[in-house]
């Protein structure tokens, strides 16, 4: 339980009632504020228990054998709807694991780029994405231009914030 921080306020009001709003796993408790009804989860990883849980998440729970034919083909049909709005230019990619879903993109139109908590993660992509990758919770972007990226994903990214 070390791992585990509980939040006493909502992030949003700052009011301190709440009620369970879904069943969780233990120990996590998710909420909604009386106040304001934002839904947040009170019982969490903390930060050390974040980096433990995401260290290895791509290779261990993401790209885990029986779902991974799947991921591939969800992979390809989101690609096939982006392109059909967007042909190319820089693309970020907020969460993206060890970049497959970049790997989707075509090189020769796209300048690909993104953010990995996970170490694993982060260590596959760079790989592929030399000097492309940005590593942590949401790493300062400060010093990328404004409007250079013309397109920015964030494909299964809520549910881990």
């Amino acid at each position: 339980m070390n791992n585990i921080e509980n939040v006493n306020e909502c992030p949003w009001c700052g009011s301190k009632k709440s009620f369970k709003w879904c069943e969780d796993k233990e120990p996590f408790l998710t909420v909604q504020c009386n106040n304001c009804n934002i839904v947040y989860v009170k019982r969490r990883l903390n930060q050390k228990g974040r980096e433990e849980f995401y260290k290895n998440y791509n290779t261990e729970i993401h790209q885990q054998a029986a779902e991974k034919k799947l991921r591939e083909e969800m992979y390809q049909l989101e690609n096939k709807f982006i392109t059909e709005f967007i042909d190319k230019g820089n693309v970020l990619d907020v969460g993206c694991g060890g970049a497959f879903f970049l790997d989707t993109f075509d090189s020769t139109n796209f300048n690909k780029y993104g953010v990995e908590y996970g170490d694993n993660g982060f260590d596959i992509a760079s790989k592929k994405y030399p000097g492309k990758m940005y590593q942590g919770e949401f790493p300062s972007l400060d010093n990328i231009e404004n409007n250079y990226f013309d397109l920015i994903i964030f494909r299964g990214v809520l549910e881990h914030v």
